[in-house]
C-alpha cells in the first residue's frame, strides 16, 4: 500500500538511513483544509527559535554565511579577550568555513558533528509539503472558502518545495550552466507523498540532474504564482504570499541565466512592490532588516547571526574586502556595521537586532523587494538594456546613499556595478556563496576569485589563542559545491558523489 496518511515527522530522531522515508508514529487525519493549515505551519515552514549560541536545535544551513568571502576571523588577541570573553569561533564551523574535504570534524579533530543535519532537516519537510499536495485532492471543498483556501495552500505548499529543492541543488550540486544541465546532478527530487521502493534494484534514488531539477522549481513556482492570483495571501510575513513566489522565480531564472525570463518576472514584481526604506530618515541605531520592515515580504527559519560576527578576537569579523566597498555617504556602512575599538575589526551591528531573541527575521529564508530591483538590474544589463538596468541600479542606490547622483554606465561597467551592489545591499542574507558559484559558469560576463581565510584556533582549557591559520579556496574549487552526507552515501551507496579536495592552511597569520 502506497498511499500513507498524512503523518508527523520526528526531527528530533530521524533515521540517517532513511533520508526520505522515515516518520512518527502518530496519524494526523486530514479532513478540512483548516487541518492542512495547521499542519503547514507546524511542519512545513521553518520555525523560528531563540538562539543562544551560533548553531542551537536543528537549523537549517545555519553556516551558509560563513562560506564566502564576507566574513573572516579576527586575527591575535586583546585585551577584550584577556579580560574574561570566553572563545566564541564554535568548532561546528571550522570544516565549513575551511572548505574541508570532512566537515564534520572540529578544528583539533576531538570533536565529531553530522554532516547531514541541513539534508534530514530540508528532505523531512520536502516530505510534508509532498504529502499536503497530495491530501489536497481529499479535503472537502464545499464552500466558496474552502475552495480559496485550499488553492491558497497548494500556493504555499509549492513555493516552499521549491524553495527547498533551490538551496540543496546549490548546495550540493554545481552551479548551473546551461551548457551541462542535462549532465550535471543536484540531488533526488522526490515529488510523491508515498514511501518508495525500487524493490528490482539497489540504488533506491538517484540524482537528478540540473536540468530536471530546475525545470521542476520553475514549474513549481509558476503554478505558485497562480495560485496566490485565485486566492491572494491574507497572512502576509511569515506565510508565502503571491510576491514571494514571484521574487524567487525571478531569482531562479537568474540563476539558470534565462535572461528574458528574469527580467519580464523581476520587472513586474518591482511594478507591483517598490516599496524601499529610505535610510536618510532611518536612525543609525535601530535595525533595519525587522518584521516591522515594510520591504520584508516574507521570512521563516532562525536569524543565526544574532550573536556572532561581533570581532572580538575570539570570534569571526566583516571582511575588509566588503567593508571597503561603502563610502562613506553610504548610508548602510553604520547601519550594518561598526568598528570594534579593542580589535580594529568591523563587527555586524544594526542590520539585524542582535542579541539573544527569538528571531522573526532569517539570514538565509527571508525575501525583500531591494533584491527584486537588483534582479531586475542584472537581467535587463545582461539582455543590453543599459538604460533599464540602470533605473532599477540607480533607484535602489538613491534610497541608500546620502545625497546620491544618478550613476551613468556603460556596457563595460554596468554587470561589475550591479554585482557590488548586490554584494553590499544583500551581505549576510545567504546569497553571495551562491552568487560567486554562479558568477563563474555566467555565459556573457564571468567572473571568479580566490578566497582567503584566517582562522584562529583557541585553546578552550588555557582560554588562549593558538595560532592564526590562512586558508584558500581557488577560483573553481571542487569545495564550491558541499559532498553529499556520509548517511545518504552509506544508505545509497550506488549515488554518484561530489570530488573535495583535502586543504591544509597555507601559512600563519603574523
Amino acid at each position: 500500500m502506497k498511499k500513507l496518511l498524512i503523518l508527523l515527522v520526528v526531527f528530533l530522531n530521524v533515521g540517517c538511513s532513511k533520508f526520505l522515508t522515515d516518520y512518527s508514529q502518530d496519524l494526523v487525519i486530514v479532513k478540512t483544509t483548516t487541518d492542512l493549515d495547521e499542519l503547514m505551519l507546524g511542519s512545513a515552514y521553518l520555525e523560528s527559535k531563540e538562539l543562544n549560541a551560533f548553531v542551537g536545535g536543528r537549523n537549517a544551513s545555519p553556516f551558509l554565511n560563513f562560506l564566502d568571502d564576507d566574513i573572516n576571523s579576527v586575527v591575535g588577541t586583546t585585551l577584550d579577550f584577556q579580560g574574561g570573553w570566553e572563545p566564541w569561533i564554535n568548532p561546528y564551523i571550522y570544516g565549513f568555513t575551511t572548505w574541508q574535504l570532512d566537515v564534520s570534524r572540529s578544528y583539533d579533530k576531538s570533536e565529531v558533528y553530522t554532516d547531514d543535519l541541513t539534508w534530514l532537516h530540508i528532505y523531512n519537510r520536502i516530505n510534508i509539503v509532498n504529502m499536503v499536495l497530495a491530501e489536497l485532492d481529499n479535503v472537502a471543498r464545499n464552500t466558496d472558502a474552502e475552495k480559496l483556501a485550499a488553492v491558497r495552500i497548494e500556493g504555499e505548499a509549492l513555493f516552499l518545495r521549491a524553495q527547498y529543492y533551490l538551496l540543496l541543488s546549490n548546495l550540493y550540486g554545481d552551479a548551473y550552466n546551461p551548457a551541462n544541465a542535462d549532465v550535471k546532478l543536484t540531488v533526488p527530487l522526490k515529488l510523491t507523498e508515498f514511501v518508495e521502493h525500487k524493490g528490482n534494484t539497489n540504488l533506491q534514488f538517484t540524482r537528478a540532474t540540473a536540468k530536471e531539477m530546475y525545470a521542476q522549481i520553475v514549474e513549481d513556482l509558476k503554478r505558485s504564482v497562480a495560485c496566490f492570483d485565485e486566492s491572494p495571501q491574507i497572512k502576509k510575513l511569515y506565510r508565502v504570499s503571491g510576491p514571494a513566489s514571484q521574487l524567487l522565480l525571478s531569482r531562479v531564472y537568474l540563476y539558470m541565466q534565462d535572461w528574458e525570463n528574469a527580467y519580464n518576472t523581476a520587472s513586474e514584481f518591482v511594478g507591483k512592490n517598490s516599496v524601499l526604506t529610505n535610510l536618510n530618515i532611518h536612525k543609525e541605531e535601530t535595525p533595519l532588516i525587522t518584521k516591522d520592515n515594510r520591504e520584508v515580504i516574507f521570512s521563516h527559519g532562525n536569524l543565526n547571526l544574532q550573536n556572532v560576527l561581533t570581532a572580538h578576537s575570539d570570534d569571526f569579523c566583516v571582511s575588509n574586502d566588503l567593508y571597503s566597498l561603502y563610502q562613506e555617504e553610504d548610508l548602510r556602512k553604520n547601519i550594518y556595521f561598526a568598528v570594534q575599538d579593542q580589535t580594529d575589526s568591523v563587527s555586524l551591528n544594526n542590520k539585524y537586532i542582535r542579541g539573544t531573541h527569538r528571531s522573526h527575521i532569517s539570514d538565509i529564508f527571508m525575501l525583500r523587494n531591494a533584491e527584486g530591483y537588483l534582479n531586475l538590474a542584472e537581467a535587463a544589463a545582461m539582455l543590453g538594456s543599459l538604460n533599464e538596468a540602470s533605473v532599477a541600479l540607480n533607484t535602489l542606490r538613491n534610497s541608500r546613499i546620502s545625497n546620491y547622483i544618478p550613476g551613468q554606465f556603460d556596457a563595460n561597467t554596468i554587470v561589475d556595478e550591479i554585482r557590488i551592489e548586490r554584494r553590499k545591499e544583500l551581505c549576510f542574507e545567504g546569497h553571495r556563496w551562491f552568487d560567486l558559484r554562479r558568477y563563474a559558469v555566467n555565459q556573457i560576463h564571468p567572473y571568479s576569485k580566490d578566497i582567503i581565510r584566517y582562522y584562529s584556533a583557541y585553546d578552550m582549557n588555557k582560554r588562549a589563542l593558538i595560532q592564526t591559520e590562512i586558508y584558500r579556496l581557488p577560483a573553481g574549487d571542487p569545495a564550491y559545491t558541499f559532498a553529499l552526507p556520509k548517511s545518504v552515501i552509506e544508505f545509497e551507496s550506488g549515488l554518484v558523489n561530489n570530488p573535495r579536495n583535502v586543504r591544509e592552511y597555507e601559512a600563519l597569520a603574523d
